[in-house]
């Protein structure tokens, strides 16, 4: 400072006092003081003579040959390289380039090895995680990567690739105990980022609890939630169910997962159930225990459980007839020599079919089956108890038996027409109620034709219409809207270029993609939209369920296998892999 105060006043002495003088001294003692940067130095071949290379390829670091010390770029002058030579090394002072030269090859082969073994592992690892993934998807044991896929890939590799080729191979570890950590690896990164995404939206669930092959309870649950402007529904978790199946039991499971996993029930608009006592109980069931933490939750009775408990209601007439039937096939089938017999029967009169079937009551379709193979082969059947003097024959040559066989399986097939139509992903409320009320449309339709004395059945249906807003609401009159979601229809229904996107979606997609702009009336209509209207995915989740945990695999906890094989969230494997330290087969 002293130095700028010295020559802004010779300055002002040789200017007659002009201030400009002094500003511009002090912008120059400024930048005579600013620190210059540092020169960035550049690696020259001869500096191999000291026993230096650049440090990785085009560097300004030098390295040394010998100890493989890194130095800085500031090192990069002749002098200090040889004294780290003569100080480091003084015993190789004298020795040629040549030297120095061989010892930088052979560091870079050691550095190329390396590198390549690296690059193997890290394939072998990324390999092992899509074989794991592999085998839980399609529901195998863990030790058939060892036992079956690697020795097939192995020969399968030699034989197209060569030997050499095939040896690559023996790096990837498939041991079962390393595919059952791939699974779980997985299972958790799938269950993480469905965590992340049910902690940003509203969602709705279904579930249900049966048991498996070692005699255990298990808790299914399934989860419905907006993402990525759709409905999108997935696989939630698979818990045994520790002692009781009671609705206190379960809920407290549920709710456990909720609080571990950071949920808020505040955010589960709608549950799911299938009608058990522990489900529906008024006091104690599971909805019960759910309203209370979340006093707004739409519960459904699975409308496929409701259509299969309403059809076993049959009078005293046509319940003999059934009950007949199924004792008339378990004669058959219940002893081999018959079930030989009758097959025999079947194929030498050209039958369509050479078997009965059994009857099962917790099987949603086997009554109309039965009954309809019944029907069908009646006169094989009053041929057979015939020639064995069956008792049970007197039945299928009755003609007011026959008929009421005839009607149980046409209304049975129609029935079974319907369950399956209710069966299947994505069923949301409006569109398995519209089916059902169609199918009352139709048994009216029916009634009147039969005492019309009419038996044509092939009759078109025509929907009943609840929510029309929700369906359409670009051609709706009517709503129980409030004001302001009134206002928002009014608004939407005017839009055209969304009515010419409404027409190119899916209901749910439509109703995502506007949420934004028509928050009120979206919000209202996603409410009837993402909650469930059957357990069907619980339900055919248990057969996969049945598939994995087999009497082979009795003491498998499943809950990571059925995760990875049920779920639509990819496992973010590079992720996985970046996260463990690559290691080769042993």
């Amino acid at each position: 400072m002293d130095k700028y105060l010295k020559r802004k006043r010779i300055s002002e002495e040789e200017h007659g006092g002009n201030g400009n003088s002094g500003d511009e001294l002090k912008h120059d003692v400024e930048r005579e003081s600013a620190p210059r940067k540092a020169k960035l130095r550049k690696y020259d071949p001869e500096y191999l003579q000291f026993g230096f290379i650049p440090y990785k390829d085009n560097s300004d670091q030098p390295q040394c040959v010998i100890c493989l010390n890194v130095l800085s770029n500031e090192s990069l002058k002749p002098a200090k390289l040889k004294r780290h030579l003569v100080t480091k090394h003084n015993e190789l002072k004298d020795k040629p380039v040549d030297f120095f030269q061989r010892q930088a090859e052979v560091y870079a082969n050691q550095q190329k090895i390396i590198s390549t073994a690296t690059t193997v592992n890290e394939k072998a690892l990324k390999a092992s995680y899509i074989m794991a993934m592999r085998i839980a998807k399609r529901k195998k044991a863990h030790t058939v990567a060892e036992s079956l896929i690697m020795p097939a890939a192995l020969e399968i590799c030699e034989i197209m690739l060569g030997k050499e080729s095939s040896r690559k191979l023996l790096s990837i570890p498939v041991s079962n105990d390393t595919i059952r950590r791939r699974i779980c690896d997985m299972s958790n990164d799938i269950q993480l980022q469905l965590v992340e995404r049910l902690q940003s939206s509203t969602f709705a669930i279904q579930l249900d609890e049966s048991t498996d092959i070692a005699g255990q309870a298990q808790l299914l649950v399934y989860v419905r939630y907006c993402f990525d402007n759709d409905v999108v529904e997935d696989f939630l978790f698979c818990k045994p169910v520790p002692l009781r199946t009671t609705g206190e039991d379960i809920f407290a499971m549920l709710n456990d997962f909720f609080i571990a996993n950071k949920l808020e029930w505040s955010s589960c608009i709608g549950i799911c159930t299938d009608g058990a006592a522990a489900m529906t109980g008024h006091k104690s069931g599971v909805v019960a225990r759910v309203r209370t933490v979340s006093l707004n939750i739409i519960s459904t009775h699975c409308m496929i459980h409701r259509e299969a408990l309403a059809s076993k209601n049959l009078n005293d007439s046509f319940g003999k007839v059934l009950n007949t039937c199924i004792k008339l096939v378990n004669w058959i089938k219940c002893r081999p020599l018959n079930e030989r017999l009758f097959a025999a029967l079947c194929e030498e009169s050209g039958s369509d079919h050479r078997h009965l079937l059994l009857h099962t009551e917790v099987r949603w379709l086997s009554r109309g089956k039965v009954l309809q193979r019944v029907f069908e082969l009646r006169s094989e059947l009053a041929s057979f108890l015939m020639d064995k003097n069956s008792e049970l024959v007197k039945f299928v040559s009755d003609n007011v038996w026959l008929a009421k066989l005839a009607y149980l399986a046409d209304i049975f097939c129609q029935l079974n027409a319907l369950n399956t139509s209710l069966q299947g992903r994505d069923s949301i409320v409006l569109i398995t109620t519209d089916k059902i009320t169609a199918f009352k449309k139709k048994l009216r339709i029916w009634k009147t034709r039969v005492q019309n004395k009419s038996c044509d059945m092939y009759i078109p249906t025509d929907n009943i219409a609840d929510y029309d807003w929700i369906r359409n609401p670009f051609s709706c009159q009517l709503t129980d809207l409030t004001g302001k979601e009134e206002e928002q229809l009014a608004e939407l229904s005017s839009d055209r270029s969304l009515k010419l996107k409404f027409q190119e979606q899916t209901l749910t997609a439509f109703w995502c993609n506007v949420r934004n702009e028509y928050t009120l009336l979206a919000e209202r209509a996603l409410t009837v939209l993402v909650p469930f209207a059957t357990t069907y995915q619980c339900e055919a989740s248990f057969s996969a369920l049945a598939v994995i945990k087999s009497k082979f695999r009795s003491r498998l906890q499943v809950e990571d296998d059925i995760r990875v094989c049920l779920s639509k969230i990819s496992p973010r494997i590079d992720l996985l892999c970046r996260q463990k330290q690559a290691h080769t087969s042993h």
